[in-house]
């Protein structure tokens, strides 16, 4: 794999996705910087700067480990790419956790 497809899929795929107090959801990339975020029946999914911050997380859940990461895994990558599309659709994705 190439440098800037290993970069690419740490900084732009999705790892996990954080809850705060209130139900709002944050997609995280594998350095844990905010990708997306979307509030729910109140305010649709959008990419964020990667300087935004997420303060009082309450529920974490995570999309891959490192045993099944998209840098080593076609099937992983392919359901990384489908998880941000349906993040940002609205769509739930709790049924991808691990």
């Amino acid at each position: 794999m190439s440098p800037g497809k290993f970069e690419e899929i740490r900084t732009q795929l999705p790892y996990a996705m954080f809850k705060d107090k209130t139900g709002r959801e944050f997609l995280l990339n594998r350095r844990y910087e905010v990708i997306a975020k979307r509030w729910l029946n109140e305010y649709d999914a959008h990419l964020v700067e990667n300087t935004f911050h997420v303060d009082d997380i309450d529920c974490t859940n995570f999309f891959y480990n490192d045993s099944t990461s998209p840098t080593q895994n076609e099937f992983q990558f392919l359901n990384c790419e489908f998880v941000m599309n349906t993040f940002m659709a609205n769509e739930p994705v709790n049924k991808y956790f691990i």
